[in-house]
């Protein structure tokens, strides 16, 4: 659902489904490896699948990163602005 769509089948959710819902997002994020996203029961699976790793290069990290070494006020914050050609 987008941000201000206002679709009447999402009116009926209650505290007690978004609890569930939460509690259930709990239990499947805990399956998962905190490093690299992959299911635990995958990933550290003798027989599992094999992964490989692939580098790229996001240009907005790039920025970011660099804008984030010329810290001079510690409560600064850098956000991305894309300019569009």
């Amino acid at each position: 659902m987008l941000l201000g769509d206002h679709d009447p089948r999402y009116r009926s959710w209650t505290t007690d489904r978004n609890r569930l819902l939460a509690q259930a997002l709990t239990i499947y994020e805990s399956t998962l490896c905190k490093g690299c996203g992959q299911p635990l029961h995958e990933s550290t699976d003798e027989d599992g699948p094999h992964y490989s790793a692939e580098d790229y290069l996001c240009r907005g990290c790039a920025v970011l990163s660099k804008a984030g070494t010329d810290k001079d006020d510690p409560g600064t914050h850098w956000y991305l602005e894309v300019e569009r050609r």
